[in-house]
């Protein structure tokens, strides 16, 4: 019979203070703390990201759209 594997997993350094107390709240919810760790920071992490995919599209596309008149430039005319 084939073994019943979870989802991928990887090894990430967390502040002390944080795993344990990952690990109390995972013991009050009798759940294991990886599993609580991952449902806080996953909706977090994915905001994050978005923000910056977001940030660097706007980097990428300028500062104008193509139909925007240009901007005038300072300096001498």
């Amino acid at each position: 019979m084939a073994k019943k594997k979870g989802p991928t997993s990887a090894q990430v350094r967390v502040a002390q203070d944080v795993a344990e107390l990952a690990a109390i709240v995972a013991a009050f919810e009798r759940r294991m703390a990886v599993d609580v760790m991952s449902e806080i920071l996953r909706p977090v992490l994915q905001e994050r990201y978005a923000q910056h995919v977001a940030a660097e599209a706007a980097k990428l596309s300028g500062p104008e759209s193509p139909d925007a008149p240009p901007k005038p430039r300072k300096g001498k005319a």
